[in-house]
């Protein structure tokens, strides 16, 4: 069991290790079987990112209030502190697309509009089971910048927040 946040409190979540990245359990073995049934049709889904310490979520939010760094929430409220959400490899289109067709079917979301990488797991919680729709839709923009690639979609991300207060944006090859 690691510390994990929920809403602004802590709560345990026990974590194992996936692509050598720590998750949640639940979100592991929902996030394994998508990636089996993703490789039965030659798609290979690639973890970036599961659950975060404070500390990191820390490190990362104020990143982004320096305006260095991508959207994140301050620490206590991110998804990816209590171990539900995940940041998945994204560039190719073809896996993108399959994610917004069948991601719900494993109990994944996508809940943040402008990070095409970012899928909550919600199945399996108060009984849902693990056939839900996913949600949202990607944006115009960043769907085209998905199909030039990661730094690409990170500039388009850049464009579609930059009426919010920041200082410089610097594109990164890998989403945080």
């Amino acid at each position: 069991m690691v510390e994990g946040w929920q809403e602004g409190r802590v709560v345990p979540v026990s974590v194992v290790e996936v692509e050598g990245k720590s998750v949640a359990e639940d979100t592991a073995r929902a996030y394994l079987k998508m990636k089996e049934a993703a490789a039965r049709e030659g798609l290979s889904l690639g973890l970036i990112s599961g659950w975060r310490s404070n500390e990191e979520q820390s490190s990362i939010h104020a990143s982004y209030q320096r305006g260095t760094g991508p959207f994140a929430l301050q620490p206590g409220y991110s998804k990816h502190q209590d171990g539900t959400a995940l940041d998945l490899v994204v560039d190719d289109p073809q896996v993108y697309d399959w994610l917004e067709r069948n991601a719900g079917r494993f109990g994944f979301s996508r809940t943040i509009p402008i990070e095409p990488w970012h899928w909550e797991f919600t199945g399996w919680r108060a009984g849902q089971g693990i056939e839900q729709p996913a949600t949202g839709s990607m944006p115009l923009g960043a769907k085209i910048a998905l199909g030039l690639g990661i730094a690409a979609a990170a500039g388009a991300i850049w464009w579609m927040a930059r009426d919010r207060p920041q200082k410089t944006y610097r594109p990164r090859s890998k989403p945080q």
